[in-house]
């Protein structure tokens, strides 16, 4: 099996662990979320903890108990994160890009390259999240040391994770699609209804609309509208888990726990750790199996994973 699959199934089996009821947490995911901003915070505060495990190479399943107040807190930090990032971003596609708008197949270009921009900003957000720190997500030295380090087949990565916000994205874009018909037709009605009384003069569109039910009509579209949100929000869920879970397994390669202060470089001994292996031998055994023998964990449960109110960064190197 190669590395790209293994690191998406790493990603997968974490979501949709056997052994859990992933359904109910995605289902309360999505009810949050249908709360204006403040659920989406939440959603990323609770998505980053559960990354964050996947980076010290814990076998966590995604079905956890949601802590509102705890991941509204984490997820403002990763919420702020994302918000300068893609200020960041804008401003240089729209000042540095724009000249290029001459190139041929340019724009097949940008999208590749906003892929990989998203791509170590995904990495930069994780290693805040980890030290609990938005500082830590600007010591770009250290994403370019994890990114230059040989055999850590950093463009596997790229490819698994554009592939999976692909995809993601047209299966997100199908659900919607799918579920917005009833509002279509409710749509389809009261237009129909508007032109026919159009047809007679415009003095009688008020009485005909009201008459044919339009507020009958604009209930039954805020109703689908509703419903469609919330079942597209659970495959979006989805989809924002396993594109940064991708993110964490790969930085898993580089051993988190013996990481120092934020302001550490990269410990040289890491090139040989494989959080995989960690993962595979703390999988639930199927039912009937004999357990495997579980191996050493990273080290201690990560910062990240039980956040405090105030900022912290993880132990002194080991």
């Amino acid at each position: 099996m190669s590395t790209h699959q293994e690191m998406f199934h790493t990603a997968w089996n974490s979501v949709f662990r056997r052994d859990t009821q992933v359904w109910k947490t995605l289902l309360l995911l999505a009810l949050i979320g249908l709360i204006p901003i403040v659920g989406e915070i939440v959603i990323l505060g609770f998505i980053a903890e559960w990354a964050c495990s996947l980076a010290w190479g814990q076998n966590t399943a995604f079905a956890q108990p949601i802590k509102f107040v705890h991941h509204l807190k984490l997820g403002f930090r990763v919420a702020v994160l994302y918000l300068l990032f893609t200020i960041a971003w804008m401003l240089f596609s729209t000042y540095v890009l724009s000249f290029f708008n001459d190139i041929p197949f340019f724009n097949i270009i940008s999208y590749a390259l906003a892929s990989v921009v998203s791509s170590i900003f995904t990495l930069c957000i994780l290693r805040a999240a980890i030290y609990q720190n938005i500082s830590a997500a600007w010591n770009f030295v250290f994403i370019k040391d994890m990114i230059t380090r040989e055999n850590n087949e950093f463009p596997l990565y790229l490819v698994t994770r554009f592939l999976v916000e692909l995809i993601g994205c047209i299966v997100v874009a199908a659900v919607a699609l799918l579920m917005m018909l009833p509002g279509f037709g409710a749509v389809a009605e009261v237009v129909t209804l508007y032109l026919s009384a159009a047809s007679h003069g415009g003095q009688h569109i008020a009485t005909a609309l009201i008459s044919g039910g339009i507020f009958s009509l604009l209930g039954k579209l805020l109703v689908a509208l509703i419903i469609t949100a919330y079942v597209v929000l659970i495959f979006a869920n989805v989809v924002q888990a396993l594109s940064m879970g991708v993110a964490a397994v790969w930085m898993s390669q580089f051993n988190v726990s013996t990481w120092g202060n934020k302001n550490a470089s990269l410990p040289d001994d890491v090139a040989s750790y494989n959080a995989l292996s960690n993962y595979a031998a703390t999988a639930p055994a199927p039912e009937g199996a004999p357990a495997a023998e579980a191996a050493p964990t990273a080290g201690p449960a990560p910062e990240a994973a039980q956040p405090k109110d105030t900022a912290s960064e993880p132990p002194a190197q080991q």
